[in-house]
């Protein structure tokens, strides 16, 4: 089997990392690790929240073991 050139090489990188993109997108990953770290950073409400007062987030975050 011959080398494959920089070329082909490069090429099947930039494919697989747009078959990657497009998993992430269509299983909504990026949605989820967006949301994930709002809620460690503490971000637990939106902005639009209309009762913005009184309200207590306890700020844990772990890893389920498995």
């Amino acid at each position: 089997m011959a080398r494959k050139t920089r070329q082909e090489i490069h090429d099947q990188y930039k494919q697989r990392l747009e078959l990657a993109r497009r998993w992430r997108d269509d299983e909504g990953y990026d949605r989820t690790w967006r949301r994930l770290n709002d809620l460690y950073r503490g971000k637990h409400w939106p902005l639009t929240t209309l009762a913005q007062q009184d309200m207590i987030a306890v700020n844990l975050a772990f890893r389920l073991s498995t």
